[in-house]
């Protein structure tokens, strides 16, 4: 392909990098070796048709990534055949790349996605008191605080700032007060879930040494006062939405969650602004802002009428 080498030469003279050059020559080689061997004829550029293009480049089976790159050299290529006179028109004017589909980012968990997180919790506790029974206590408070999270909505810092006499639990009820600032914010009451999970937990944490509830088990994952730290909750978080395959898990997702598990149970906005610890103004736009309503959701609300 003669074509090919002034077409290297033109690159290099151009500036392109080797890297680029070589990526280049190798995709539009690999085109024609496709089109000798789909066509079942030699390789000539003047018999490329926009078809042949957009067939080799958006081959089912490829990566986006590799179309887009297939599609770029080729484009660069019959570019400069044109505007060299080599061919009469550009057959990869018509071809446009793949763009990904947008990624709506996760605001709340649906109900199958709760399922989910939970059963990966119980079967990564299950695997963990098995083969790590070392960590134990520290996959049971990775678990614990998870489902702490979930059921309670509190914050990521009003977690951590759980102290051990902010806890008001007995066997079947339990409550927590929350703090900002050394000041009583609110008191939360706890779910029969969550109320469980922190049991189990201080059950397993035992009678520490700290004011804390929450507290670092590993000294990678101590604060200053050995409370757990806020990045260390976020990875734990995270690594929990990525077992359960919901990747970019995040404390305020689980938040959220909690806001609209209570909205779909027909709770009232004003009491999900106590619960939250927000204007009843806030709690709404936040609601609204990510509960965009599915097709049942309406369904739902004209069968009420």
């Amino acid at each position: 392909m003669n074509a090919l080498q002034e077409f290297e030469t033109y690159l290099h003279n151009k500036g392109r990098s080797v890297l680029t050059i070589k990526g280049y020559c190798s995709d539009i080689r690999c085109f024609a070796l496709w089109f000798e061997q789909t066509k079942k004829e030699p390789f000539a550029l003047q018999a490329v048709t926009s078809m042949d293009v957009m067939r080799y480049c958006h081959m089912e089976g490829i990566k986006n990534s590799t179309s887009n790159r297939r599609l770029a050299s080729l484009s660069a290529f019959m570019r400069w055949a044109a505007d060299t006179g080599v061919i009469g028109q550009d057959p990869t004017l018509e071809s446009v790349p793949v763009r990904p589909p947008r990624r709506v980012p996760v605001k709340y968990l649906d109900k199958e996605q709760q399922l989910a997180l939970l059963q990966a919790i119980g079967r990564n506790l299950n695997i963990a008191y098995t083969r790590y029974p070392k960590r134990w206590r520290t996959h049971q408070r990775d678990a614990s605080v998870v489902i702490f999270l979930l059921d309670t909505g509190l914050r990521i810092h009003e977690a951590l700032n759980l102290r051990m006499k902010d806890l008001d639990i007995d066997k079947q009820k339990g409550r927590v007060t929350v703090r900002e600032k050394g000041k009583v914010s609110r008191s939360v009451p706890l779910s029969t879930e969550a109320l469980k999970a922190l049991k189990v937990w201080l059950s397993v944490r035992g009678s520490l040494d700290n004011e804390y509830v929450w507290v670092a088990v590993e000294p990678k994952e101590a604060t200053d006062n050995m409370a757990l730290s806020a990045r260390t909750l976020q990875k734990i978080v995270l690594r929990a939405g990525q077992d359960a395959d919901l990747p970019h898990l995040t404390p305020n997702i689980l938040r959220y969650t909690f806001a609209k598990n209570l909205v779909d149970r027909g709770v009232g906005l004003e009491k999900v602004a106590a619960l939250l610890g927000v204007g009843l103004r806030t709690a709404a736009l936040a609601y609204f802002a990510v509960s965009k309503p599915s097709d049942d959701d309406l369904e739902q609300a004209i069968a009420k009428i």
